[in-house]
């Protein structure tokens, strides 16, 4: 029989891995590449990336706000301050430019959008 000591720990050797396991799990999770029109409510709080053009932009304080465009579809992308102050370039941004964006879907009065986490000009 296993003794007290043994079990537990065996039971925090095996939590130990498990973490590990997660931890390495969600670091390596990719987001789902997708064109802008096949973005849907149900894939709210889903973690993709896209690509497209800036139609309009707008800055409030440090927060970016953006309408991306791409094969006639369109999508608000914003950016929080906490991310924007971690990328240079993005006040260089104009009307027209190729950007690729990473990031959340949300929903925000009943609209689609994306919470931006990364974007590049392309």
């Amino acid at each position: 029989m296993i003794s007290d000591d043994s079990l537990a720990k065996f039971s925090l050797a095996l939590t130990i891995v498990g973490i590990v396991a997660l931890y390495f799990v969600v670091q390596n999770t990719e987001p789902v590449r997708l064109e802008i029109g096949d973005i849907s409510h149900a894939m709210v709080g889903n973690h993709v990336a896209l690509n497209g053009y800036i139609n309009k932009m707008a800055w409030r304080g440090d927060n970016l706000f953006i309408t991306l465009e791409n094969n006639g579809s369109s999508i608000k992308v914003v950016m929080f301050s906490r991310e924007t102050k971690k990328f240079s370039g993005l006040r260089e941004l104009e009307k027209g430019d190729e950007i690729s964006v990473v990031g959340r879907v949300g929903e925000y009065k009943t609209e689609l959008e994306i919470i931006a986490e990364k974007i590049e000009k392309i």
